[in-house]
């Protein structure tokens, strides 16, 4: 795709109109209320110009100044926007443009934003002397924007979305996305910096924000390891606040704890107010107290109320619509324009960094070098072997897939079907909505879940067959992972004989490569017998953890290396593969397996 155009809107000449002429004018007024003041100078900006005055008598109070007010609007024809400030003898007049600057994005990002170390950096918009003023997440912390409905507040969300997203990986930054109208955020819903799907919804809003709390408490556990930011951004607080009565509460724990562990929030509104309800009733004075409390950093754009209890200002009604704002950050209040993003560049900044895979992939671990490997659940990945002496990581491994696969692919619809047949692997995991049964351990049960998944293979493959796009037909499928855990002990119950397996897997990967259906078998007891009998030709993907001697190794995944591997180590090979690749956990632990599971059942 290529990069965006400037816009023609934010390519307009600003018009001040004749400043010598304004200046003339308002003296005019001033002398016609018998106010003697003195032209000192003017400051042309993006979306107005400020005019001081000297003041040179006594008389001048806060009556004359709503009357010499409203007759300046009256005389210069710039609507009810004139704005007189006085302080001690200096009075400042701020008069509308007759054409205004909508500042450019996209020039903006290609000058500025590229050439700064700071990667969590976003620009703000631009001041008095079109100068750009810009944060970053770690100053601002949280943010609440305010404003009436087009007076610039999704436009700013816009520009901080595309800002960091072209200014981080998505290793580097974790995006947390409500939305529960769907409009405003919705081309954002597929980038890959989401670290949990896209909240579309009042449940699923509540959804993300506990699971941003159980990160949360998860990193006050492990002060010590550096993490990358999060940031959550919510578009309309009122929407949640009054249909789930635990909102502000979560937003209050968030909004406290997080940014000491690099999680931040960024909310907006047009109704504060709403911050906290009782019975669909705003607590207004309530809700205003505990936003002051929460948010230290606030943008205001045009609001005809209230803007005095949050910035000690009642400017907002004074402010010009599309970009005109208040910036109040650390006893600071600063008035600037923000950036015009078009829908083009929305685009191009969404979809560039949108997930591009079709199919499901996880994280396993880190390489030798220390980069990332993943697995995908391809059409051509449809049996994975894990096999291991007891202890050495099998369990974690499966978690951490089971958790990056929910987290990202549980609004596609991915769904599971998991097995133990020893009873204990996948109990925390009960009540799932994405599982298609809940966890089973009777083997007359995984038999049964076994001749189903083959009659949904069967199932999927008629409706392709009868499809006039077939390759659309098969990318609407949703996953299917079915996880069998020391599937062994089926034969050593006796219910099973290796011919069943052998059976089952040559129609299941007959048919799975079309139907998006996977299988992951892992066990500890090495089964001579069926792994001779399958020769492994059916295992489309080898997760070998330590052996017990180099033959075993060899047999499983094609080299002797495997006996000499530690904890949290596994050897990782997929058909084409020449030769296994080293794999392990960073940070590995027996308590990192409990939090894996405990967020799964947040989630």
């Amino acid at each position: 795709m290529n990069n965006p155009k400037h816009s023609e809107r934010s390519e307009q000449m600003v018009d001040p109109g004749d400043v010598s002429h304004v200046a003339a004018q308002i003296l005019t007024v001033a002398r016609d209320l018998d106010i003697n003041i003195e032209a000192v100078g003017a400051s042309i900006g993006p979306t107005f110009t400020e005019f001081e005055f000297t003041i040179l008598d006594d008389l001048f109070n806060d009556g004359i100044l709503a009357s010499f007010e409203e007759m300046l609007s009256n005389e210069l024809k710039r609507g009810s926007a004139i704005k007189c400030t006085r302080t001690d003898k200096k009075l400042g007049i701020v008069v509308p443009h007759i054409k205004r600057l909508y500042p450019d994005f996209q020039s903006y990002v290609i000058s500025h934003l590229g050439d700064r170390k700071d990667k969590i950096l976003f620009p703000i918009g631009l001041d008095l002397d079109g100068k750009t003023f810009y944060s970053s997440l770690d100053k601002t912390s949280n943010i609440l924007i305010c404003g009436s409905s087009g007076s610039g507040k999704s436009m700013f969300i816009n520009q901080i979305l595309c800002s960091l997203v072209f200014n981080n990986k998505p290793e580097e930054l974790g995006l947390v996305l409500i939305d529960t109208k769907a409009v405003e955020l919705d081309s954002f819903k597929d980038l890959k910096h989401l670290v949990f799907p896209f909240a579309n919804s009042i449940d699923k809003a509540d959804d993300a924000l506990t699971w941003v709390i159980s990160v949360i408490s998860n990193r006050k556990t492990n002060e010590q390891v550096k993490h990358k930011p999060i940031l959550v951004i919510i578009d309309e607080l009122a929407d949640c606040a009054i249909s789930n009565k635990t909102f502000h509460t979560q937003i209050e724990f968030i909004a406290e704890n997080g940014p000491a562990f690099n999680v931040y929030i960024i909310m907006s509104s047009q109704n504060p107010r709403c911050f906290i309800c009782d019975n669909y009733k705003a607590q207004d004075d309530l809700s205003y107290k505990m936003l002051n409390k929460l948010f230290k950093t606030k943008v205001i754009f045009y609001m005809s109320y209230d803007s005095k209890k949050l910035i000690n200002e009642d400017a907002g009604k004074y402010l010009l619509g599309s970009g005109d704002m208040f910036f109040s950050s650390e006893n600071k209040c600063l008035r600037l324009q923000g950036f015009y993003v078009d829908d083009d560049t929305i685009k191009y900044y969404s979809e560039k960094n949108a997930s591009q895979n079709k199919y499901p992939s996880v994280v396993l671990g880190l390489g030798k070098d220390g980069n990332e490997i993943t697995h995908t659940f391809g059409p051509r990945e449809a049996v994975a072997l894990m096999a291991g002496t007891c202890g050495n990581g099998r369990s974690v491994l499966i978690n951490r897939m089971l958790t990056q696969l929910i987290t990202k692919y549980s609004s596609d619809g991915i769904q599971f079907i998991l097995a133990d047949t020893i009873g204990i692997s996948f109990n925390s995991y009960k009540g799932l909505s994405c599982l298609i049964k809940d966890p089973l351990t009777k083997p007359e049960e995984i038999r049964e879940a076994m001749d189903w998944i083959l009659a949904e293979n069967e199932r999927r493959v008629a409706i392709i067959k009868e499809s006039d796009d077939k390759k659309k037909a098969i990318e609407n499928f949703p996953a299917i992972i079915f996880v069998i855990d020391e599937y062994s002990y089926l034969f050593k119950r006796g219910v099973f004989e290796t011919k069943d397996m052998f059976l089952f897997l040559l129609k299941f990967v007959k048919l799975s490569r079309y139907t998006n259906t996977h299988i992951i078998l892992s066990t500890q007891r090495r089964e001579k017998e069926f792994i001779t009998t399958l020769d492994l030709n059916y295992m489309d993907t080898r997760m070998i953890f330590h052996c017990l001697d180099e033959v075993e190794s060899e047999r499983l995944i094609s080299s002797p290396d495997a006996v000499n591997l530690k904890r949290g180590e596994f050897l990782y090979m997929k058909r084409g593969m020449n030769e296994p690749v080293f794999c392990s956990f960073e940070n590995f632990t027996d308590k990192e397996v409990k939090e894996l599971i405990k967020s799964i059942i947040l989630l």
